[in-house]
C-alpha cells in the first residue's frame, strides 16, 4: 500500500473501452476524477492501457474487493497477485492483479472518509505486470517549486492547487542515491529556517515533518524495492495565506486577575494621546488608550504578566523618553499578518530577556512583566494603525511574512521600498483605536465575566467632543475607569 494525498485535478481516460468494463462496475459506484500524482504514488501504468476511476460513498471496500474477485472468477479471470503495500500519512490501498490469456486487468482500490476510491487498468500484461521500475534520464514535468530539490534529483510528478486561503504543493521526484542520503541533505538543507516538528522511519520509507510560521512540509523519501530501482521523493508543501482581519487580538493580552481598573477610551486619565480615527477624522483632548491599574499589591514587583496578543513579530523597542520612575521602561510594538497595519503596543513593560527586534512571539505567549513602581498607578496599551497607500502595504505584509519564517531581517526588506516601488514611502498616518474593538469573541467574553464590555469601555467621540478634557488638570477621576469584577 501507497500512503498518498487526495486533493483535485484529473487525468481524463481516452481510450475508454465500455465494453470491456461496463458490467464489472459495482452498484452504486460513481466516476471519480483523480489527481495524475495519484497513479504515480500507487504505481499504475497509464501507457496503451484503458482506465477508470469509481467513487462508491459508505461502502467498505472490502465489500467492493471482494465483489470483484467473484465477478473476475466466474469470466475465468486468473488471479497473479495481490498485494497489501506500504501506506504513508493517510491512505492504505490494495492492488489486485489478474490475468485472461494476454490481457491482464488490474484493481487498485483504497478507502477515505466514509468513501472507497477505486481504479480498474485494463491493457496487455506485459504492461501491467512491468519489471522494476527504472527512473528517467530527465524531468516528466515541469512546474514551480517551493524549496530547493536533492541535487541530480528528476522531476516525475508536480501538481499545485489553492483551496481555503491555503496554497498547496505537490512534488515527486526520483533519484539513484541512497535514501539515506536524501534524509541527510533535507535535514541539513532546512535546518536554519524550519522546525523538524516530526520524524519517523520503517523498512519502506523515511519522514520528515518540518514548519514554520505559515508554512509547513512533509517530505517523503521511499526507499528503493522490488518495484521501483530508485528513491522516490514525495513532497507535500502547504503555505497558510494569513489574510487581516478585525479580530485579530485573540489572546488576552494581561492576566486579569492582577487588573483592579482599566481606563475607558478616550478617557482623561494620564495624558493627551490622540489623533485621527477610523474615520480619518481627527481628534484632541483625550486619552485614546487604555491604562491598566493592578492591585496594590503588586506595584513595585515584576509579577503584572504581559502576552502576546497574537502570533507576530516585535518590530519597534523603544525606551521611554518621560521623566522617572519611567527612564528605563520600554515601549514594545508588536505587528503580524493577521492585524494588517495596525500595531499592538506596550508601554511601560520589561521584557524577557530572550526577546528583541525581530523576535517572533506566538498567541498567548508569556513575552515580559509591566513596571509598576510603587509611586506609579498603571501601564499603558495602545493601538494604532499605520496607514500607507496600498503599493507600499503589499510590501509590508510581504516584509512581516517573510520576516517571521526567518528569511530575512525586518531592516534588509524595509530598505528595498525603493527597489520595489520606486519611490520612498510616504510618512503614514496614524490612526488611533481601542483594543476592545478588535478582539475575538473569546477574549471579550473573559472582559466580560469581569464587568468589562466594548459598550463601557469607549466613550463615544460625541461625548468627549462635548466634555473635552483639560490635561492641565490632574484627574483622579472614577468615570474615568471600569473596575473589575472579582
Amino acid at each position: 500500500m501507497v500512503k498518498i494525498i487526495l486533493i483535485g485535478g484529473c487525468i481524463t481516460d481516452t481510450n475508454k473501452s465500455t465494453n470491456q468494463l461496463a458490467t464489472f462496475v459495482y452498484p452504486g459506484s460513481e466516476t471519480s476524477s483523480l489527481s495524475s500524482l495519484h497513479y504515480l504514488a500507487m504505481n499504475i501504468p497509464l501507457e496503451n492501457v484503458t482506465v477508470e476511476s469509481y467513487k462508491v460513498a459508505g461502502e467498505d471496500m472490502h465489500v467492493i474487493l471482494n465483489w470483484y474477485k467473484t465477478q473476475m472468477s466466474a469470466r475465468n479471470w486468473e488471479l497473479q497477485n495481490e498485494s497489501l503495500e506500504i501506506s504513508t500519512d493517510s491512505i492504505t490501498f490494495t492492488r489486485v492483479l489478474y490475468k485472461k490469456e494476454n490481457t491482464g486487468r488490474g484493481i487498485w482500490i483504497w478507502q477515505q472518509s466514509n468513501a472507497t476510491y477505486y481504479v480498474i487498468v485494463t491493457g496487455p500484461w506485459a504492461d501491467l505486470h512491468r519489471e522494476k521500475q527504472q527512473l528517467p534520464d530527465s524531468d516528466q514535468v515541469q512546474g514551480e517549486e517551493p524549496l530547493s530539490r536533492f541535487p541530480n534529483s528528476v522531476l516525475l510528478g508536480y501538481e499545485s492547487t489553492s483551496r481555503n486561503n491555503t496554497q498547496i504543493v505537490l512534488l515527486i521526484y526520483g533519484t539513484n542515491n541512497e535514501s539515506s542520503d536524501v534524509v541527510d541533505w533535507y535535514k541539513e538543507q532546512l535546518q536554519n529556517s524550519w522546525t523538524l516538528s516530526n520524524e519517523s522511519d520503517s523498512a519502506t520509507r523515511h519522514i520528515l515533518f518540518f514548519t514554520r510560521y505559515g508554512e509547513n512540509i512533509s517530505i517523503q523519501i521511499v526507499k528503493s524495492s522490488e518495484k521501483k530501482a530508485y528513491t522516490q521523493i514525495e513532497i507535500y508543501y502547504a503555505h497558510h495565506i494569513i489574510e487581516p482581519t478585525e479580530k485579530f487580538i485573540i489572546k488576552n493580552p494581561v492576566n486579569l486577575s492582577q487588573v483592579e481598573m482599566i481606563s475607558k477610551f478616550r478617557s482623561c486619565a494620564g495624558h493627551d494621546f490622540s489623533g485621527l480615527n477610523t474615520d480619518y477624522v481627527n481628534e484632541s483632548n483625550r486619552s485614546m488608550k487604555h491604562y491598566f491599574a493592578p492591585f496594590e499589591s503588586l506595584k513595585g514587583t515584576t509579577k503584572i504578566q504581559i502576552f502576546a496578543p497574537f502570533d507576530g513579530i516585535i518590530t519597534e523597542i523603544d525606551e521611554d523618553k518621560g521623566k522617572p520612575p519611567y527612564q528605563k521602561d520600554l515601549h514594545v510594538y508588536i505587528r503580524g499578518p493577521s492585524a494588517g497595519e495596525w500595531v499592538f503596543i506596550f508601554m511601560h513593560v520589561s521584557l524577557n530577556p530572550d526577546l528583541k527586534v525581530g523576535s517572533t512571539v506566538k498567541a498567548g505567549e508569556l513575552i515580559g512583566y509591566a513596571n509598576v513602581p510603587m509611586e506609579h498607578q498603571d501601564f499603558d496599551i495602545a493601538l494604532k494603525k499605520f496607514d500607507l497607500p496600498e503599493k507600499f502595504e503589499k510590501i509590508e505584509m510581504e516584509v512581516l511574512e517573510r520576516a517571521m519564517r526567518g528569511e530575512c531581517s525586518l531592516e534588509e526588506l524595509y530598505s528595498e521600498y525603493e527597489d520595489i516601488v520606486g519611490e520612498e514611502p510616504p510618512i503614514p498616518l496614524e490612526i488611533y483605536d481601542s483594543i476592545f474593538n478588535h478582539m475575538s469573541d473569546e477574549v471579550l467574553a473573559e472582559y466580560a465575566e469581569k464587568g468589562v464590555t466594548p459598550e463601557n469601555i469607549i466613550i463615544c467621540k460625541e461625548y468627549r467632543d462635548a466634555h473635552p478634557c483639560d490635561f492641565n488638570i490632574n484627574y483622579n477621576r472614577e468615570e474615568d475607569w471600569v473596575r473589575l469584577q472579582h
